[in-house]
């Protein structure tokens, strides 16, 4: 196992942004079935 490189400004930025848009991808995959949720609740409503 060889030691990882000191990490870059440029390598720390990557990561951040890796990072972000995974929670924005979950975020936007909770919000879609909760919406999907609330639709089934209004046609069972209806």
């Amino acid at each position: 196992m060889k030691e990882l490189p000191p990490p870059t400004p440029e390598l720390a930025f990557l990561i951040k942004i890796s990072i972000l848009y995974a929670l924005l991808k979950t975020k936007s995959a909770l919000n879609s079935s909760r919406y999907s949720l609330f639709n089934k609740s209004l046609t069972i409503s209806r």
